[in-house]
């Protein structure tokens, strides 16, 4: 049986519940409580809702693109930010009035795994993939 409430998971077998070598073996009824402080890890995070949008998201070492990053979370990028992809950080960035970071993709970043605005790493999205052509 398992119960699920304010207080957690409990769990209740109908024989003790042993662990041995990988085998599971049931001598006596038994009760197994994981309190929601032990959940924490299974339930949604923070960082898996999508902060920021990079476009294109996977860059190849084309010379002429230029790539975007944008907040989804109402806040602007500002001059004084620094940004990392994949944790190496952009030596040069052109932000516009709005608050949205233009970039030449550097050859060493296959793809985009992640983006770090001034120490704040956000989950990206590609919702729509474009590139623009460096003048």
């Amino acid at each position: 049986m398992i119960i699920i409430n304010k207080d957690g998971i409990k769990i209740i077998t109908p024989r003790k519940f042993e662990a041995k070598a990988g085998q599971h073996i049931f001598n006596t009824p038994s009760v197994a409580c994981l309190k929601s402080t032990h959940l924490q890890h299974l339930l949604p995070s923070k960082d898996v809702i999508p902060k920021a949008r990079i476009t294109p998201d996977v860059h190849f070492p084309i010379i002429g693109i230029l790539a975007r990053v944008e907040r989804l979370d109402g806040k602007k990028i500002n001059l004084t930010d620094q940004l990392s992809i994949n944790g190496s950080p952009l030596k040069e960035i052109w932000i516009t009035e709005s608050g949205v970071a233009y970039f030449i993709p550097p050859k060493n970043i296959p793809e985009v795994k992640n983006v770090e605005i001034s120490g704040e790493r956000l989950c990206c999205t590609n919702l729509s993939v474009k590139a623009f052509s460096a003048i």
